[in-house]
């Protein structure tokens, strides 16, 4: 049995705009100030919920940001 394993991001496909758009909806929905686009880049690789931990204020849980994410 073989298998296969891709690395798509960066290499097949390039997600990083639809990833950045995404977390700025997120941070949108909750009035959040985006960080620029430039800056968003290091964002992208990290779970989710700890880009979200670290990109709210703990008043708004990083679970529910990651729902409206997704």
């Amino acid at each position: 049995m073989a298998y296969y394993i891709f690395d798509l991001d960066g290499t097949l496909t390039h997600s990083a705009k639809g990833i950045i758009n995404s977390i700025y909806y997120t941070l949108d929905y909750y009035q959040i100030e985006k960080p620029k686009f430039e800056e968003s880049q290091q964002l992208i690789g990290p779970p989710l919920l700890n880009t979200f931990q670290n990109l709210l204020p703990s008043s708004i849980s990083p679970k529910d940001a990651v729902k409206k994410y997704r």
